[in-house]
């Protein structure tokens, strides 16, 4: 029986480069990003948004239903694979963790691998993509200006798609204590050890190690990036996994956004640098 293994947290924060190095084991078939967990979701609206749902007489017995074919949608996504294990990728699946659990006939041990980032590395990402394409900002500034300055845009990120659903989903996971279940990768240590994190991921599946080549990463996930506009830039680059030091990638968000957004940025969000950054003080 093939075993899912989600995967998906953060924007920007490396879960491509990660799903292509994992996807070096054969016994492992990867997914760009997928839409299983918008397909499990959607089942549930049958009960809550709909009148005939509404109107069912036997609540309970809907419910039962609508979980068997939940649990019945998600084996026979997967088991299309032939492989032992699939990895989906797709960020709300930390959210949808109560669910998966609830479909525990499916899968008693629910894996999900989370890949996370310094907040200001992701926001500091976001603005050189938007600054990179001026066809599109010359466009959505021009819509009620919600986009012309720098923290405009920083504020929309926040608080809506891409980053601020995610962190959103994020933190009602570590108040539900959902957190100690889920695998957080750090982008930063991904890439600096990749080996030693790659090993940690296998322990938390409790999957035997496959060698993994570090030196030569290859885009095996097709994404169809136009869809999601300029922020779905998901090229990796090919080949040796690239460490990039602490000290340039902090003078690069201080060029990009300046130094009061940087600090801005940490002071504002202190509950995610407390818990996944703990050793930033600036």
């Amino acid at each position: 029986m093939t075993q899912l293994i989600c995967l998906g947290c953060l924007p920007r924060s490396g879960s491509t480069l990660l799903i292509n190095i994992l996807g070096q084991n054969p016994d492992f078939i990867t997914s760009a990003s997928s839409p299983l967990s918008s397909i499990i979701s959607s089942m549930s609206l049958g009960l809550y948004e709909s009148d005939v749902g509404r109107a069912y007489r036997d609540q309970e017995d809907l419910k039962r239903r609508i979980y068997a074919a939940q649990r019945a949608a998600l084996l026979a996504y997967i088991h299309t694979s032939g492989r032992e294990y699939y990895i989906d990728k797709g960020r709300s699946w930390v959210e949808l963790y109560p669910l998966l659990k609830k479909l525990s006939s499916f899968d008693e041990e629910i894996k999900i691998i989370a890949p996370i980032r310094d907040l200001r590395g992701v926001i500091c990402s976001m603005e050189k993509l938007w600054r990179a394409n001026p066809l599109f900002t010359a466009v959505y500034t021009g819509q009620g200006r919600k986009n012309t300055t720098l923290r405009q845009r920083i504020r929309n990120w926040i608080d809506s798609e891409p980053v601020g659903m995610s962190m959103l989903r994020l933190n009602d996971a570590c108040l539900k204590g959902i957190d100690k279940h889920i695998n957080f990768i750090r982008y930063e240590d991904l890439i600096y050890r990749p080996y030693t994190h790659i090993v940690r991921i296998y322990n938390y599946l409790g999957i035997k190690y496959f060698d993994h080549d570090f030196d030569n990463v290859k885009r095996l996930t097709d994404e169809h990036d136009a869809v999601y506009g300029i922020y779905g830039n998901h090229a990796i680059r090919e080949g040796k996994v690239i460490y990039r030091d602490p000290e340039k990638e902090y003078e690069e968000w201080v060029k990009v956004l300046g130094r009061d957004i940087v600090k801005e940025l940490r002071d504002t969000n202190l509950w995610y640098f407390n818990k996944f950054y703990p050793e930033t003080t600036c």
